[in-house]
C-alpha cells in the first residue's frame, strides 16, 4: 500500500509540472480532453495532480495526449501502467512473459516487457529480429484490446527502424487496421498500397495479410463488389498454406461483405456456418466474433429476441477469453436488443457495462460514439430502428489483420 501512494504522488507531481511547463490551466486540459471524447473536469485533475485519486486509462490516455508524451515510454517512466520495477531477461524470456500478460489482459505488464524488449542491449542480427516480431504481437495485442494510440505508438517505433522485408509487411499491415480503427481510412489505404509494394509475391502468407486487409479497407469505403474480390483471393491463399485460423476469420469477414451486397441470407448462412466451423476447432475468438455478426445480422432483421440469446453467448465467449473488446460490443448490441423487446430496465443495465468498458476504449465507431452520448444523457435512447449496420467490429484476434 505505502509503494502504491508513493507511486500516486510521484505521477501526481509529474503530470502538474509537465501541465505547467506547457503554460496549461487546469481549464485548458478540460477543454482539450473534452475534444477526445473524455470527459476529465477541473475539479477532477486537481484531485489527480494532489495524488487522491489515479486516472483510469482513458483519462491517462488523454493526458499522455494533452501533455504531448510519448505514450509508450513516458507511460512507463511514470509508472502508471508498468509499476516501479522493470522486467529483466533474455529476448526470448521477456517476449514469453509479455505475451503470456497481454493474454492475461495485464496491459500495464505487458507494456513494461515490450518497452525491456524495445530496449533491451542485443544489437545483432538475431537480436533485433526478436525485437522487431516481439513488438509486432504487442502491437497487435494493443489494437485487440482497444488501445489503438499505444499500438500506433508501437508501430511507428517499428517503422523507423530498418525492417526485413517480412516484418515491415507485416508492420504495415498492422498499421492500416490501426489507422482505420482510429478513424482513418485513407491512411489505412495508403499503408495497405505501400504493403502490396513490399511484399514479396512469392510468400502467399504475406500477400493473403495483404488482400485481407485490403477487403476490409474496400468494404469500409463503401466498394463491397472490390472488397469480395480481395477476399476471396485472401481466402484461396490461406488455404494454400494451411491457415485455417485466419481463413476463417476471412470468412468471417465474407458475412459482411454478403450483406454490404443486399445478399441477407447468404449472410445469416455464412455465419452461422462460421460458427459451427470455428467451434470444431476450437477458436474462441472467432466464435465470439461470428456470434457478434449474428447477433447484429437477427437484430437488423427483426428477430430481437432470437439477437439476445445470440449476444449473451458471444459475451459468455468473451469473458472466457478476457476479452474486454467484444465484451463492449455484446454489451452495446444487448442494450439495443432489450430496446427492441421493450425491456426498459435489462437494457439500461446493458447500456451501464457497456459505457464502463467504453471508458477504457480509444476505437473509432459509431456504435461505440452512440453509447458515449447515451451514457452522457443517462437514459437509455429509443428503440433502434430496422436498418444495415455496414460493418461490424471484430473480437480480438493475434492476426495483423
Amino acid at each position: 500500500m505505502w509503494m502504491q501512494r508513493q507511486q500516486q504522488t510521484r505521477i501526481a507531481r509529474l503530470l502538474k509540472q509537465r501541465r505547467r511547463a506547457l503554460g496549461f490551466s487546469l481549464q485548458d486540459v478540460q477543454a482539450r480532453a473534452a475534444q477526445l471524447g473524455v470527459r476529465l473536469s477541473a475539479s477532477v485533475l486537481m484531485q489527480i495532480e494532489r495524488g487522491d485519486i489515479h486516472p483510469n486509462a482513458r483519462r491517462w490516455i488523454a493526458l499522455m495526449h494533452v501533455y504531448n508524451l510519448d505514450l509508450l515510454a513516458d507511460s512507463m517512466e511514470l509508472g502508471a501502467l508498468a509499476g516501479v520495477r522493470t522486467p529483466t531477461g533474455t529476448l526470448e524470456e521477456l517476449s514469453e512473459r509479455g505475451t503470456d500478460a497481454w493474454r492475461c489482459g495485464d496491459v500495464g505488464g505487458a507494456l513494461a516487457h515490450a518497452l525491456a524488449i524495445r530496449d533491451h542491449p542485443g544489437d545483432d542480427l538475431r537480436s533485433r529480429t526478436l525485437k522487431q516480431g516481439a513488438l509486432i504481437c504487442f502491437a497487435t495485442y494493443a489494437r485487440n484490446l482497444g488501445k489503438y494510440r499505444l499500438a500506433r505508438q508501437i508501430v511507428e517505433d517499428l517503422l523507423v527502424q530498418p525492417l526485413p522485408r517480412t516484418a515491415l509487411t507485416d508492420t504495415l499491415v498492422l498499421a492500416a487496421s490501426i489507422w482505420l480503427g482510429l478513424g482513418s481510412p485513407e491512411a489505412a489505404l495508403a499503408l495497405v498500397e505501400r504493403a502490396a509494394k513490399r511484399m514479396d509475391p512469392g510468400d502467399p502468407l504475406r500477400v493473403a495479410y495483404v488482400e485481407h486487409q485490403w477487403a476490409k479497407l474496400l468494404l469500409r469505403s463503401g466498394e463491397p463488389e472490390e472488397a469480395a474480390r480481395h477476399l476471396d483471393r485472401a481466402i484461396a491463399l490461406y488455404e494454400e498454406v494451411g491457415d485455417r485460423y485466419n481463413e476463417l476469420r476471412a470468412l468471417d469477414l465474407r458475412t459482411q461483405v454478403l450483406e454490404a451486397l443486399g445478399r441477407d441470407e447468404e449472410a445469416l448462412a455464412n455465419v452461422r456456418e462460421n460458427v459451427e466451423r470455428a467451434g470444431r476447432l476450437e477458436y474462441g475468438c472467432v466464435v465470439a466474433a461470428a456470434l457478434l455478426d449474428l447477433g447484429r445480422l437477427l437484430l437488423a432483421r427483426g428477430r430481437a429476441e432470437e439477437a439476445v440469446g445470440v449476444l449473451r453467448q458471444s459475451l459468455a465467449s468473451a469473458d472466457i477469453l478476457q476479452d474486454r473488446r467484444g465484451r463492449l460490443y455484446a454489451h452495446t448490441r444487448l442494450w439495443k436488443a432489450y430496446l427492441a423487446l421493450g425491456e426498459r430496465e435489462a437494457a439500461a443495465m446493458a447500456l451501464r457495462q457497456a459505457a464502463e468498458l467504453v471508458e477504457g476504449a480509444d476505437e473509432a465507431s459509431a456504435e461505440l460514439d452512440e453509447v458515449r452520448r447515451a451514457a452522457a444523457e443517462g437514459t437509455p435512447r429509443a428503440a433502434p430502428a430496422r436498418r444495415r449496420v455496414p460493418l461490424a467490429s471484430k473480437g480480438a484476434s493475434e492476426s495483423v489483420n
